[in-house]
């Protein structure tokens, strides 16, 4: 896998994460100067179209050897969502399979950032050897949300009768009663490499098993991801993206101070 060949680069905000994003961005290219030799895909809100204007005035001053696509992600409004998170994270699974070229898709979450600048060998050639469907940040634990059921349930149940995954047998994970969190391997997303084909793939067995509408079957666009390759046997490579340089940040206050701080060295 050759990095500035084989990646696209891949962003998606709302209004409401933009300033995480315009807070991130400088320090990406400071200490992970590779990514202006990838495509950029950033997907905005599509309520939201001041947003395509926000990211070309952040981008401008930046220089980029490669192509750039700003792309909204505007589903019909069904009700068929939870909650406006529900919705962005849903966009990761439709947005980049679709205008994605590359073999893969990097995912940088806008609250993640480098704490130094990234080694050249980074990502490993040797984590695709196996062709992942995923490389990710290794993690240990599912923590559920919103108002639906057991999510592996869910998964277990939207698999069965799915084409891409009924021939392979359900995970059988299942929360305990009274628990939002289950430990188990897993990956998080705040930084993970999509093999794009594979994604394409789901993108399209979960648009056609949504009737069209959008959805995805659980309100977590990496849990969905990493279910359906577990259970298809592919290859998922777990990585621990901290000894990398590579970690997140939620509360904000704490991003820009942190941020700025880097900035100056």
């Amino acid at each position: 896998m050759i990095f500035e060949d084989d990646v696209t680069l891949v962003v998606g905000v709302d209004e409401k994460y933009f300033k995480q994003l315009e807070t991130t961005f400088k320090l990406w290219l400071k200490f992970w100067p590779k990514l202006r030799s990838v495509d950029w895909l950033f997907f905005y809100d599509g309520k939201c179209p001041q947003l395509k204007t926000k990211i070309e005035s952040l981008i401008d001053g930046f220089r980029h050897y490669k192509q750039t696509r700003i792309q909204a992600w505007f589903p019909p409004n069904l009700g068929q969502y939870e909650d406006q998170r529900d919705r962005m994270l849903t966009g990761w699974v439709y947005v980049p399979p679709s205008f994605v070229n590359t073999r893969y898709w990097l995912k940088l979450d806008v609250d993640a950032y480098p704490v130094r600048p990234i080694a050249g060998s980074f990502p490993n050639p040797r984590w695709f050897e196996s062709k992942p469907a995923i490389v990710g940040h290794s993690w240990n634990y599912t923590k559920h949300r919103g108002t639906k059921g057991d999510w592996f349930k869910i998964l277990d149940r939207w698999g069965d009768r799915t084409a891409l995954l009924a021939c392979y047998a359900p995970l059988g994970l299942r929360f305990e009663i009274g628990s939002r969190r289950l430990s188990h391997q897993r990956i998080a997303s705040y930084v993970a490499f999509f093999e794009t084909e594979f994604t394409r793939d789901l993108a399209i067995q979960s648009h056609r098993s949504s009737n069209g509408h959008f959805t995805i079957p659980v309100p977590s666009q990496d849990t969905f991801v990493w279910y359906a390759a577990e259970r298809m046997g592919r290859s998922i490579v777990r990585v621990r993206m901290k000894r990398w340089g590579l970690t997140n940040q939620s509360n904000f206050k704490k991003l820009i101070a942190t941020v700025d701080q880097l900035m100056i060295l």
